[in-house]
C-alpha cells in the first residue's frame, strides 16, 4: 500500500508539474502574440506627412526610350491640377489697405522695344493704376520706392492723396534710370515704410 501511495504522489506531480509548464507555454506563446500585434500596429502607423509619400518611386517609370521626362512632367501636372482644386484658403484683407509701388528705374528702362521708352511707358501705366486703386481704396495709402544704381530710392512717402502720389512720379528729370536694379533695397525699404503704419490696415 505504501508503495501504491509513493508513485501516485508522483504521478500527481509530474502531471502537476506537466500542466504548469503547458499554461507557461501557453501564456508565453499569447504574450508574443500580443506582442507581434503591438509590433504590427506601430510598423503599420505612419504620420499624416507620410501618407502621400508612400512608395512613390513605383509611380516614376520609364518610357520606352528609358527616360524618367514623361513620369516628371507626369507629377508635375498632377501637383498643379491638385493645387487648382485645392479649396482657397481665406485671405484676411481690411478696410484701409496700403500700397508701395516699386518702380524701375534702372538703365534697362531705357531701351526702346517699346514705344517711346520702357520708361515713359512704365510712369503712364503707373499714373493710370494710381488713379484706379485710390478709386477703389479710397481710404488706403500708396508709398512709391524706386530701384536705381544698385539701391532703393524713396521716390514719395505714404500718402492718401492720389494727386501728391501721382506729383512724386511726375518729374522726368528726377526719376531719370541709371545703373542697376536692386529689388531686395527696394523691398526693405518698402518694409520699412510699412512698419509703422496702421494696425487696422492691410
Amino acid at each position: 500500500m505504501e508503495i501504491d501511495s509513493d508513485s501516485d504522489i508522483s504521478i500527481d506531480l509530474e502531471h502537476s508539474s506537466k500542466s504548469k509548464g503547458k499554461s507557461k507555454a501557453s501564456k508565453s506563446s499569447e504574450k508574443r502574440k500580443v506582442d507581434k500585434g503591438k509590433n504590427k500596429a506601430k510598423d503599420t502607423q505612419a504620420y499624416t506627412w507620410e501618407a502621400s509619400f508612400a512608395r512613390s518611386w513605383e509611380t516614376v517609370q520609364e518610357d520606352e526610350a528609358g527616360s524618367l521626362q514623361t513620369s516628371v512632367e507626369d507629377l508635375m501636372a498632377r501637383g498643379r491640377r491638385r493645387r487648382l482644386l485645392a479649396p482657397a484658403s481665406a485671405i484676411r484683407r481690411t478696410i484701409i489697405r496700403h500700397l508701395v509701388l516699386i518702380l524701375d528705374l534702372s538703365a534697362s528702362m531705357t531701351d526702346r522695344d517699346m514705344r517711346p521708352t520702357r520708361f515713359d511707358l512704365m510712369l503712364q501705366y503707373a499714373r493710370e493704376f494710381i488713379t484706379e486703386w485710390f478709386d477703389q481704396n479710397p481710404l488706403g495709402q500708396i508709398g512709391v520706392v524706386g530701384m536705381r544704381a544698385g539701391l532703393g530710392e524713396r521716390v514719395g512717402e505714404m500718402s492718401g492723396n492720389p494727386q501728391e502720389v501721382l506729383k512724386s512720379i511726375a518729374d522726368r528729370h528726377k526719376l531719370e534710370p541709371t545703373g542697376e536694379p536692386s529689388l531686395q533695397n527696394a523691398i526693405e525699404m518698402a518694409r520699412s515704410s510699412m512698419r509703422y503704419g496702421d494696425l487696422p490696415a492691410s
